[in-house]
């Protein structure tokens, strides 16, 4: 399984080199909604540590745990392996 770092370094040179902004869209599991939460690639601001740091008004933290899918074009590239 690919490391979430790796997968979004891979994505970031795949979109730079391609000119394409709005290809990706990363789901993460919400804990306070308790469901699956869609953001576009392009509202990450930077991957710092384990947390994925979100370009909003509040500046979000995100766990890279919580990251459970990756979307591109709407079509599943990655997709966290189901626990036990």
């Amino acid at each position: 399984m690919i490391f979430i770092p790796k997968l979004f370094a891979t994505i970031l040179a795949f979109l730079s080199s391609n000119n394409i902004k709005f290809a990706f869209s990363i789901f993460y599991y919400g804990r306070i909604l308790n469901k699956l939460m869609q953001i576009p690639y392009s509202k990450i601001k930077m991957i710092e540590g384990s947390f994925m740091i979100l370009d909003n008004e509040e500046e979000s933290n995100v766990p890279l745990h919580r990251i459970r899918k990756v979307a591109k074009n709407n079509a599943v590239v990655w997709e966290r392996n189901k626990s036990k």
